[in-house]
């Protein structure tokens, strides 16, 4: 499978993790779909199968620190991280090669940033 749709599918697989595809993660998806050359047909193939969760995180460790960045952006741009997005960064975390402590260390440094510039 092609490296930058299995990005996106595990972009996507976190923002929909708590149920909700808020406008700001469906923004940032469709931001990282166009900087992929990811088609607006094969994105909305990708969230259909998000929502009817047939989708598992990828394996793929190129590029790392940017899929482990951007899958904490996505948690984190609605403002809220919810207890399943955290299982799936988890996830996709290990797969990389990330401990548990590193991810939960960034995800929580993250995620007070995020509050901090977005008040």
């Amino acid at each position: 499978m092609d490296i930058k749709l299995q990005h996106l599918k595990n972009l996507v697989m976190i923002a929909m993790a708590d149920g909700i595809l808020d406008p700001m993660e469906h923004e940032f998806i469709l931001e990282k779909a166009s900087q992929l050359e990811i088609s607006k047909k094969e994105l909305n193939k990708i969230i259909k199968e998000a929502e009817e969760a047939t989708n598992s995180i990828q394996q793929n460790t190129l590029d790392r620190d940017e899929q482990l960045a951007d899958a904490i952006l996505m948690a984190v741009i609605d403002g809220d991280i919810h207890k399943n997005e955290v299982k799936v960064i988890r996830e996709l975390g290990r797969i990389l090669g990330f401990t548990e402590k590193y991810i939960d260390e960034i995800l929580q440094k993250s995620y007070n940033l995020w509050n901090r510039t977005s008040q």
